[in-house]
């Protein structure tokens, strides 16, 4: 080999090796941080308990997100090898509850390398409720929910803590209930259907109202069980009096046009309220496009289409008042279409769509007062030159929702212009009925700015739970805005935020006032670089009202 050629051989390995080296440089692993504490029982550390952290809002895409530790015999964990994300962290101890705060975990902030210390839980054992429900001839009522509200200083329920909602705790064979884990303070107890409940199933019959401690329907009326740290309050018995007979009601969906029925269509029902509503999604429909609803109490309820590959339906109303109602037929129509194109504003589309993912279009029909809200289409793929085709649009005015289901860099997108035929539009597009639009733009901006900072408490001080940082884009009240609540360590963090100029709010509700103390600040945010911003809340500024 000649001497020129071993130079130039040298040469390219050397280049070779840099690049090697430089992307290396580039692609070095993140470095895991981990969450420490202590957990304690009356000054005590206890050994043997499981410490959980699942990561909250985190894109971590495919990799793990709920990590674990079990304290040692002074009561000493460390959760490691985390990836820098939000976590909520909590001990999983069904017997005790924190001692200082009404709820059941911590949510930290935690950063790239970061050891966090000193994430500790102080417990102490909850406390029991437990008694019998029975019918008004004594008769044990079998697989009753039971529902428990802790009540405030001033006669107010609140909700407990999620991991104790979710127990669902019921009734036994004997109608006996035990309920445990409970936070010290005063409860009221209920069994039964509550008032706002939608649910069908069953074979008919009669379901009770729901019913406090001992027998009252009204909650003003319900005796109130106090429970203390690590005791049992006994025989809080309820006895269920008034009996709702339920109804089934039936129907079926069929192709507006032919009057076929049609099979496997998913439908769901809604129960409505003088003020408001409450729905529930139903299996689909039968071969013969059939549906039912069974163990419907009286009321006035909305069956729906839930989702259609190129039709939609009208929802239809019904009253259930003292029998079963039958016959009810939905009929879907031909919808029409919008094709196009998504577009990364100032971004290279062919590497914008390497990183972030397989996109995802929605239609969305312009607010429906019948149907009390927005409604959607199926979501449509958007294909690898990124076009799109959205079917079964309703006619009307329609907006879009763009998202990424597999995503690095946030998983929605702000659109910031829509075109149609190279004409701008308003947010939104009017579809005539069965109208195939086509040469729609979706200009999108991916929602990859971060803000975080603190918050600071002046002249007092005030749980953590009590604090809310909202943010709002600067003079447009009609976007959605983004909200969360403090760390342990009165932190804040807001991932996937579109750049631009926001409003930032941080209120905190001073129950003495009866009101919130707040405080707003105009910040930009970019999508390089995590805006950090220190908000400092005057607590003398929770006036109560109608005092100067």
């Amino acid at each position: 080999m000649t001497s020129s050629t071993l130079k130039a051989l040298g040469c390219v390995l050397l280049s070779f090796s840099a690049s090697v080296l430089a992307d290396a440089q580039n692609q070095l692993p993140k470095k895991t941080s981990s969450i420490s504490g202590k957990v304690t029982v009356r000054g005590t550390g206890v050994p043997g308990i499981t410490v959980g952290a699942v990561a909250y809002g985190s894109n971590m895409r495919g990799g793990k997100t709920s990590f674990g530790s079990v304290t040692d015999s002074q009561g000493n964990y460390r959760i490691s090898d985390l990836p820098a994300a939000t976590y909520d962290v909590a001990p999983a101890a069904p017997q005790y509850v924190l001692a200082s705060l009404n709820m059941r975990r911590k949510q930290v902030i935690v950063e790239e390398g970061e050891a966090l210390d000193g994430v500790d839980f102080l417990l102490v054992r909850g406390g029991v409720i437990t008694g019998k429900v029975t019918n008004a001839d004594g008769q044990p009522m079998l697989e009753q929910h039971i529902h428990v509200a802790k009540v405030e200083d001033r006669q107010r329920p609140s909700e407990l803590p999620l991991s104790l909602n979710m127990a669902m705790y019921q009734t036994d064979d004997r109608g006996v209930y035990r309920v445990f884990g409970l936070p010290p303070g005063k409860y009221k107890v209920a069994a039964g259907l509550p008032e706002r409940s939608v649910s069908f199933g069953g074979s008919g019959g009669a379901k009770y109202k729901q019913t406090y401690h001992p027998s009252a329907t009204d909650p003003a009326q319900a005796t109130v069980i106090e429970v203390g740290e690590g005791t049992e309050a006994k025989d809080v018995d309820i006895v269920l009096n008034r009996r709702e007979m339920t109804y089934s009601a039936s129907g079926r969906i069929v192709d507006g046009e032919t009057g076929k029925p049609l099979a496997n269509i998913g439908y769901g029902l809604t129960k409505l309220f003088e003020h408001g509503s409450s729905g529930i999604s139903g299996p689909t429909t039968t071969a013969a496009g059939e549906f039912r609803f069974d163990g419907l109490t009286p009321g006035k309820y909305m069956v729906s289409i839930d989702t259609s590959t190129d039709a939609y339906g009208e929802p239809v109303n019904f009253e259930v008042i003292d029998q079963d109602v039958t016959d009810i037929v939905l009929k879907t129509s031909k919808g029409g279409s919008i094709s196009g194109v998504v577009v990364f504003e100032g971004l290279n589309q062919k590497t914008s769509r390497g990183k972030y993912g397989d996109l995802m279009v929605v239609a969305q029909s312009a607010e429906d007062e019948k149907f009390m809200g927005r409604r959607s289409g199926p979501p449509a793929m958007v294909g690898p030159d990124g076009s799109f085709r959205a079917a079964g649009v309703r006619p009307g005015l329609t907006g879009f929702w763009v998202f990424s289901r597999s995503s690095d860099g946030g998983r929605e997108f702000d659109i910031t212009r829509i075109e149609r035929d190279g004409v701008p539009q308003l947010r939104t597009i009017e579809v005539k009925e069965r109208e195939q639009v086509t040469g729609v733009r979706l200009i999108v901006s991916p929602r990859t700015g971060v803000l975080q900072g603190s918050v600071k408490v002046e002249n007092g001080q005030i749980p953590i739970e009590r604090v809310w940082v909202s943010l709002q884009r600067s003079g447009d009240a009609e976007r959605t805005g983004y909200g969360v609540p403090l760390d342990a360590r009165g932190r804040f963090r807001l991932n996937g935020v579109a750049p631009g100029t926001y409003d930032l709010t941080a209120s905190a509700y001073v129950s003495e006032a009866g009101n919130r103390a707040t405080v707003k600040q105009q910040v930009v945010i970019t999508g390089d670089q995590p805006t950090e911003v220190t908000l400092v809340i005057d607590l003398k500024s929770a006036v109560p009202p109608g005092r100067p």
